[in-house]
């Protein structure tokens, strides 16, 4: 597959400024707890964009300008298992996903106004971490662990 040929998607961690906990939400596709994000739009829909639309679709909230702190690169390996890939040699199969994170901070926790593709929210540790998440946000955590402590 090359470069310009992987797949592109974009999504927002939100962190509540009062508590430091980020916003999860649980997705109907059995797949596990999420942040809001989802793959671009086909009509060359810039990683912004496609941000901060998921980030009104699933949330709620008005279209708040978003800072891109990271573009993860994830990769899967032979046993099915998605992680950050550092560099392509890293892995034992092809990048898979180029994914633009994004983070917004909100002053306060709050109760998000979810969509049919959510059942559930809560707010999490940043360190809950693990299988429970869908691999895209179990990456996006564990990079926000790494980079931020």
């Amino acid at each position: 597959m090359k470069k310009s040929d992987v797949p592109r998607a974009a999504g927002t961690l939100i962190v509540a400024d009062n508590t430091g906990r980020v916003l999860l939400l649980e997705r109907t596709d059995g797949q596990g707890w999420s942040h809001p994000g989802g793959m671009a739009e086909p009509t060359d829909e810039c990683a912004e964009e496609t941000a901060i639309r998921e980030l009104v679709e699933e949330t709620g909230l008005p279209p708040i300008l978003t800072e891109q702190v990271a573009q993860l690169r994830l990769g899967q390996l032979a046993d099915g298992d998605v992680v950050l890939a550092e560099d392509d040699d890293a892995l034992d199969g092809p990048v898979v996903l180029v994914y633009d994170l994004f983070v917004v901070t909100v002053r306060e926790e709050f109760v998000p106004t979810l969509d049919g593709e959510h059942t559930a929210w809560t707010w999490a540790e940043p360190s809950d971490t693990g299988p429970h998440l869908h691999p895209g946000a179990d990456c996006a955590l564990r990079w926000l662990l790494k980079e931020f402590g």
